[in-house]
């Protein structure tokens, strides 16, 4: 018996066909394109959406041998759909990802996370803000 291994695929797309490294945008904000980075909404100072997409595909194959049968298997392992930006002002951003591979027969989406953060000191230093929501944890090692 072989058992051939695939390595796993993350794709990243946009919703947009983009002409060269940005799709045409009005000036002063509107949409705008970028391969790989997604869609994105500039609104000026009252609303900004970035909106992307991520697939993660696994395919494996394995060769049986006399008795036993070929096996071909093919699973998205993730299917996310992110948004993030600023409402009223560019204080208060927004974050939610939602997985449609974890959602189940319902098909609903499951929140993988989503927040939203009022950001009352800010300095070319950095931010000092509160947020409210489900999230990963904003420090590192």
């Amino acid at each position: 018996m072989k058992a051939i291994p695939f390595a796993i695929l993350a794709v990243s797309s946009s919703l947009l066909v983009a002409q060269g490294d940005k799709a045409a945008a009005p000036s002063g904000g509107g949409w705008s394109a970028k391969p790989g980075s997604g869609l994105t909404y500039d609104g000026g100072d009252n609303f900004g959406l970035k909106w992307s997409n991520r697939l993660q595909v696994h395919w494996s194959y394995f060769a049986g041998e006399d008795s036993i049968p070929d096996v071909n298997t093919f699973t998205i392992r993730r299917a996310r759909t992110g948004f993030k930006g600023h409402v009223f002002n560019r204080n208060i951003t927004y974050n939610l990802v939602i997985d449609g591979a974890d959602a189940g027969s319902s098909g609903d989406g499951a929140i993988k996370f989503g927040w939203a953060q009022w950001n009352f000191s800010k300095s070319d230093d950095g931010e000092i803000g509160l947020r409210a929501g489900q999230d990963k944890s904003p420090y590192g090692l």
